[in-house]
């Protein structure tokens, strides 16, 4: 999904740097789609210098707008796309992304942004396993004694 997710933000910042008169707006869309995978700075390291760039050249209302347009559009891409995309692809739930990604940072480094949820994803599928297989059914012990039998409220067993 992380190829998908830079792809559609690479996208959306081309035409944003595009819109507010950047020069080369799509080598600094490509370069935005690259730096989807740097953990908490992400596309921020491409737009913000870009609208530091506008403001030193003295368009300060493009700069101010190519900065509100990263922060609320190119950002919230990120954090709605990747939770839908995992949720699609893998049926992954967005608590597992954010905790895998967080120990997978802490653990393992850059490769924990991949390697994180999917970890807690194999746990959460090996649990389910370990709960159809063991906790839920009636061991055979259980089934093969005659209390077991009387499933029916109609059929009460008669002390005679």
């Amino acid at each position: 999904g992380i190829p998908i997710l830079a792809m559609c933000q690479g996208v959306v910042a081309g035409l944003g740097y595009w819109f507010f008169g950047l020069e080369s707006p799509i080598f600094l869309g490509i370069l935005t789609a690259v730096s989807t995978i740097i953990p908490i700075l992400g596309t921020m390291v491409v737009y913000l210098p870009a609208a530091l760039f506008l403001l030193a050249n003295g368009q300060s209302g493009s700069a101010i707008g190519l900065a509100l347009y990263g922060i609320i559009i190119i950002g919230s891409i990120d954090n709605i796309l990747r939770f839908t995309i995992l949720k699609k692809l893998g049926d992954v739930h967005p608590l597992i992304t954010v905790f895998g990604v967080l120990l997978g940072l802490n653990l393992f480094g850059m490769l924990g942004l991949i390697f994180g949820p999917l970890i807690l994803s194999c746990v959460g599928v090996l649990l389910k396993v370990y709960s159809i297989e063991f906790g839920k059914s009636t061991p055979e012990i259980i089934q093969s004694t005659s209390l077991s039998d009387v499933d029916n409220r109609d059929q009460r067993p008669t002390i005679n």
